[in-house]
C-alpha cells in the first residue's frame, strides 16, 4: 500500500509537503498550483488510499465526518431538497456525528473540483446524478475517501440508487395489462444514463408485450415541463397518435398534461398518461388529473447512503458497495385503474 513518503519520492518533495496538500492547506501555506497538481497526478498514479479511521482521529476524537454532497446544477435541483433532508433525517436516526456540505457543479464538467475531490478534506465524498463523463473522469482519480455515486453503475465507486429496468418493465406491463398495442414516449434529449436506462427498458418490454412504439412516437426536448409542453404539442399533431404516453419524468408529464388541455384533449378521457416521479415531491398527487407515477425511493437511496458511510468509516472498509431498491407504482387519475 502507498504511503505519504512514497508519493513525496514521486514528485520529488517533502512528505510535509504531500500532507499540507492533502489536508487542504496548500494554499494557505504557498504552495504552487504545479506542484499540487504533481502531488494529484501522484496520488491517481499509486492509488494512495489514507486509513480512514485515523484521517478521523487526525481531526480530533469528537469531530463530525464531513460528507461532501457534490450535485448537477440544472433542472434536477428541486430533487436536492429531498435528498437533503433525508440524508438530514437518517443522521438524527443513527445519531451519526455527521456534516454534509453542498457543492453545486455543471455536468461534464466535474474536473473543474479535481483539487477538492483527491485531498478536501473531507471523509467521504456523495456524487448525485453525474454524466457518464464526469462518472468516467470520478473512477480515474483513484479516490482517496469513500465515494458513492446516486443512480449510476459503476464497478470502482459504490453505486445506490434505482433498478431503473424495473421502471421500465412495470410502466411496459401497465399498458399490456389494459391491452394496448400502441403507446408514445416521452423523454428528455439529454442522455441522462437513468432516464436512458428506464426509457430503453420500457421499449424492450413493449417489445416483448407485444406494444408498438413507433419511432415516430418517440418524443425527445427537455427533460423539463416546457419540454414536456413542446413534446405534447407535436405529439398532438401526429396523425393517428397512440391513446397513452409514458413519460420518463414527472417534470415532463406537468407540462404534457398542461399542452393536452389546451387542445382539448383531456386525461384520461382523451389519452392515458403514466409518469416516472423523479422530482421526490407530492406535486404529482395534485396534478389535474392526478398522475399515476412509477415512484423513485428517494428516501431509501439517502438512507442508505447514509449508512454506507457510516459502515465505511466506523470500520474503515472501502471496497464498492451496490445497492438498488425498485420503484412503487402509484395508480392515479392520468392512468385508470382496470
Amino acid at each position: 500500500m502507498p504511503t505519504v513518503k512514497d508519493i513525496a519520492k514521486r514528485v520529488g518533495v517533502s512528505a510535509t509537503t504531500v500532507s499540507i496538500v492533502l489536508n487542504g492547506k496548500a494554499e494557505s501555506r504557498g504552495i504552487t498550483k504545479a506542484t499540487q497538481e504533481k502531488i494529484y497526478q501522484a496520488i491517481a498514479e499509486l492509488g494512495y488510499q489514507p486509513n480512514l479511521s485515523a484521517r478521523r482521529l487526525r481531526a480530533g476524537g469528537d469531530s463530525p465526518a464531513v460528507i461532501a454532497f457534490f450535485w448537477p446544477s440544472d433542472h434536477r435541483t428541486t430533487i436536492l431538497a429531498a435528498y437533503l433532508n433525508a440524508f438530514s433525517a437518517r443522521i438524527r436516526e443513527l445519531n451519526f456525528p455527521c456534516q454534509v456540505t453542498v457543492q453545486m457543479y455543471e455536468n461534464d464538467k466535474l474536473y473543474v473540483y479535481d483539487s477538492t475531490l483527491v485531498a478536501g478534506g473531507f471523509n467521504a465524498l456523495v456524487i448525485g446524478y453525474c454524466s457518464l463523463e464526469d462518472l468516467r473522469h470520478l473512477e480515474s482519480l483513484h479516490l482517496a475517501c469513500p465515494t458513492i455515486v446516486i443512480d449510476r453503475e459503476s464497478e470502482i465507486l459504490s453505486t445506490i440508487g434505482t433498478d431503473n429496468d424495473e421502471v421500465g418493465r412495470i410502466a411496459a406491463e401497465q399498458l399490456h395489462k389494459k391491452q394496448y398495442s400502441r403507446a408514445a414516449l416521452f423523454g428528455s434529449a439529454r442522455s441522462f444514463p437513468a432516464n436512458t436506462r428506464r426509457g430503453e427498458a420500457f421499449l424492450r418490454h413493449c417489445k416483448e408485450f407485444g406494444i408498438e412504439v413507433d419511432p415516430v412516437h418517440i418524443y425527445r426536448d427537455e427533460g423539463t415541463a416546457p419540454g414536456g409542453y413542446r413534446m405534447a404539442k407535436r405529439f398532438i399533431n401526429s396523425p393517428d397518435h397512440p391513446d397513452v404516453i409514458f413519460c420518463d419524468s414527472d417534470a415532463v408529464a406537468f407540462g404534457a398534461i398542461r399542452s393536452l388541455y389546451e387542445e382539448g384533449i383531456y386525461v384520461p378521457k382523451g389519452v392515458e398518461l403514466l409518469s416516472t416521479d423523479v422530482t421526490a415531491s407530492d406535486r404529482s398527487f395534485y396534478s389535474v388529473p392526478s398522475m399515476t407515477i412509477l415512484q423513485i425511493p428517494t428516501d431509501r437511496i439517502a438512507t442508505a447512503v447514509i449508512d454506507t458511510v457510516k459502515d465505511q468509516l466506523t470500520q474503515n472498509t472501502p471496497a464498492p458497495v451496490h445497492l438498488t431498491f425498485p420503484p412503487e407504482l402509484i395508480i392515479r387519475e392520468s392512468f385508470r385503474p382496470l
